[in-house]
């Protein structure tokens, strides 16, 4: 598009310049004209006595529409040439636009594709998201139902962490209750080993001292014996057994 301005922008400056060159073509055959008129005005007299100025003069205007016409056609020359390289410049410039309109249909057709594109993303992003926040919704619903049985398994634990605290602390005190009952029936059975232990004592004695009156009566008996009459072998040994 700005290639197209400038272009358009020369055009307008070459027109321009193409009306002042004709303006000055024809103001150069103008005043040509008018000198002619001028030379011709001039009266009778004066051509008679200047007929020699005039052919100077003649001649300098020959010389001057030689240079002018040479002037013109240099300028239709350039002119030619001006024109030649504008309608190169107008090719080029309509290459270019059918290039730039090409393009522009181009990206275009890209736009339009990408435009599809993104629509077709965004379609699926949005699907996505609505997939999404329901999963959300499900997950939050199903970490909501753990976090309840998750709780009521915290009270259950709780409920039996109490419930065993409770027996634990019966067992204790059952238990220090039973070594408290332990220990008095080890006392009292010490108690009842030393009663025992004195009983066997006075057991023993009693029975060294009845061990010992026997022994004394043995003795006795013997002496008695001693002095009755002698009996038979077997009476005898009877007697031994008997004792």
């Amino acid at each position: 598009l700005r290639k197209e301005y400038e272009l358009t922008r020369m055009d307008e400056r070459l027109q321009c310049w193409r009306l002042k060159l004709e303006e000055r073509v024809l103001q150069a055959l103008e005043n040509r004209e008018n000198g002619k008129l001028q030379e011709k005005d001039t009266s009778a007299e004066q051509e008679r006595n200047s007929k020699h100025k005039l052919k100077e003069k003649d001649k300098l205007a020959e010389q001057e529409n030689d240079r002018l016409a040479e002037q013109v056609k240099k300028l239709r020359d350039q002119l030619r040439e001006a024109q030649d390289k504008l309608q190169e410049k107008e090719k080029v410039a309509d290459q270019e636009k059918e290039r730039l309109t090409e393009r522009v249909e181009r990206l275009g057709a890209e736009l339009q594709e990408t435009q599809g594109q993104l629509q077709e993303r965004d379609q699926f992003a949005e699907q996505e998201k609505y997939r999404l926040s329901n999963e959300v919704i499900k997950l939050s619903s199903q970490l909501q139902d753990k976090r309840g049985k998750l709780q009521e398994r915290d009270k259950i634990a709780d409920q039996e962490r109490d419930r065993w605290t409770e027996q634990v602390k019966k067992l204790r005190e059952l238990l220090q209750e039973t070594d408290r009952k332990l220990r008095e029936s080890v006392k009292q059975a010490q108690k009842d080993k030393d009663r025992l232990t004195e009983q066997v004592i006075d057991l023993g004695a009693r029975l060294q001292e009845a061990e010992r009156k026997v022994q004394k009566k043995g003795k006795l008996s013997e002496q008695e014996q001693g002095k009755h009459t002698e009996q038979p072998e077997n009476s005898r040994g009877g007697g031994k057994l008997m004792r």
